[in-house]
């Protein structure tokens, strides 16, 4: 079951369901950094850099169901889940301005 609609202008979870954050970021400008970034995202780049693992062995197709697992659901990473929440807005900050 998905969780999403593509289909839809404006995607809002139910409330309370999930911890929603959205932004963006200046990755670069001009022909060159829209191929490379298209390519990475078809590619499932962008999931595996920041550590999932996705099973797919070709580009991302139209209607292909793909399984997206998070690198780390073990009971110890559970347990640290509190700090990993501040850890994670530090993390956001940071990779955002990376990004520029």
């Amino acid at each position: 079951m998905s969780r999403t609609a593509p289909a839809e202008a404006v995607w809002n979870p139910e409330p309370g369901a999930h911890r929603a954050w959205q932004g963006s970021a200046l990755v670069g400008r001009g022909d060159e950094v829209w191929q490379r970034a298209a390519r990475d995202v078809l590619r499932w780049a962008v999931k595996t850099r920041s550590g999932f693992a996705v099973p797919a062995s070709g580009p991302v197709a139209m209607g292909e169901r793909t399984v997206v697992t998070a690198g780390a659901s073990s009971g110890a990473w559970r347990a640290a889940f509190p700090l990993l929440l501040v850890a994670q807005r530090i993390a956001r900050r940071r990779y955002l301005r990376a990004l520029r």
